[in-house]
């Protein structure tokens, strides 16, 4: 699917993943849960919860979501023990990561 959102819009969304608001804690829980899933047979861990990336950048916790469509690509990350949100936002078919990262790291 798609969605269409303003800079504006996603600091207002990540906020609400910060104060956990909008959805019950229980599905926060499960949204941040890095998954169980089987791998040829036996468990193994996955770094997605239910549309969350949930996985380490530079030793630091992250939860985001990344996304493009039709020359727009970008990504949201919640570095939530840091006190950081990095929003990139592109009109490219560049790899967000790029810019997301190395701005994270200025401030971790």
């Amino acid at each position: 699917g798609v969605l269409r959102s303003t800079a504006g819009d996603l600091i207002a969304w990540t906020r609400a993943w910060r104060k956990k608001s909008l959805l019950k804690p229980a599905t926060w829980e499960m949204a941040w849960a890095r998954t169980v899933a089987q791998k040829n047979g036996k468990p193994a861990t996955v770094g997605y919860g239910l549309g969350f990336i949930v996985a380490p950048e530079a030793e630091h916790a992250a939860i985001g979501h990344n996304g493009g469509v039709n020359g727009y690509v970008c990504r949201v990350t919640l570095y939530p023990a840091d006190d950081l949100t990095v929003i990139v936002l592109t009109n490219g078919e560049m790899n967000p990561d790029e810019l997301s990262v190395p701005i994270a790291a200025l401030y971790l």
